[in-house]
């Protein structure tokens, strides 16, 4: 499996770009469109078939301060139309109406920064929010309640990331190996793959999955991005490529897929965009 550069683009912000995301809402024949977070702006873009980007919407925060870390696509159950969440060191979530890019809700409740938004795989209006302040928070984006707080006294003591800064991304299975139940208050885990790679020790570099998780990515501090098959039944026999350009020096802090995988979209702290396209094997 095999990624070529197409083209890039640079925010004119200049400041690091955190977080992209794809929306993987949208269906075949419908636009690929991904969202990008970093400064005080939230930014939408379209891959045109061409193999550019467009610029399609763009929001800047009226707090000059704020610097945007993560975003995430859900959708409105009644008119289907998109929905994108943001949050960032500010510790404020705000939802977008993609018709008009205004602020149409917030939700202030964490007290400090907003490391990564989700919303729940099968109820759109249920948006987990993970932030510095050691807790995790449940909101439902629809009554405007906050459902649920994971964390307090006798949670964990640290931020709440997705991964560590030692060169590797883990694949963990919780209890043992063969174990096809999960007991309460079980501990054991199982380390299933390790997937090693360079020059990544800075912290807040996010890996992704495509949809169909047969493909990831992630980006390391000098511009250099590591893509393995996961469409094989041994994950130590995963092939490793490595996508670089001589332009791409900066570190990638996000990398995201296409719904089907063949676009790959990742954003860097010189504030540039990079696109890659899957190339069709012989």
């Amino acid at each position: 499996m095999g990624y070529k550069f197409v083209c890039y683009l640079k925010e004119d912000h200049g400041q690091p770009i955190f977080g992209v995301q794809f929306n993987q809402h949208l269906r075949d024949g419908q636009p690929l469109v991904f969202a990008t977070a970093g400064n005080n702006r939230v930014s939408v873009y379209q891959c045109m078939d061409d193999g550019s980007i467009k610029i399609l919407q763009c929001y800047s925060d009226p707090d000059p301060e704020e610097n945007f870390y993560t975003v995430a696509w859900s959708y409105d159950t009644e008119t289907g139309r998109p929905i994108l969440a943001a949050a960032g060191s500010r510790g404020v979530i705000r939802i977008f109406s993609l018709a008009t890019m205004q602020c149409v809700k917030h939700f202030i409740g964490h007290g400090n920064a907003i490391n990564e938004l989700k919303f729940h795989p099968r109820d759109p209006n249920l948006l987990l929010s993970v932030s510095k302040d050691h807790a995790l928070r449940m909101w439902n984006i629809r009554t405007d309640i906050l459902v649920a707080t994971f964390g307090g006294v006798e949670a964990h003591r640290d931020e709440v990331l997705s991964t560590s800064c030692e060169n590797t991304i883990v694949c963990w299975k919780p209890g043992l190996l063969n174990q096809t139940e999960l007991k309460h208050n079980d501990t054991n885990v199982t380390i299933i793959h390790k997937f090693d790679y360079k020059e990544c020790e800075i912290w807040f570099m996010r890996f992704s999955l495509d949809y169909w998780q047969k493909v990831l990515a992630v980006g390391n501090q000098q511009g250099r991005t590591y893509v393995w098959d996961l469409d094989i039944s041994d994950p130590a026999q995963a092939r490793c490529s490595t996508l670089t350009h001589p332009k791409c020096v900066a570190p990638i802090r996000q990398t995201a897929f296409s719904r089907k995988g063949n676009i790959l979209i990742t954003v860097c702290d010189d504030a540039t965009i990079w696109r890659w396209d899957r190339v069709a094997q012989q």
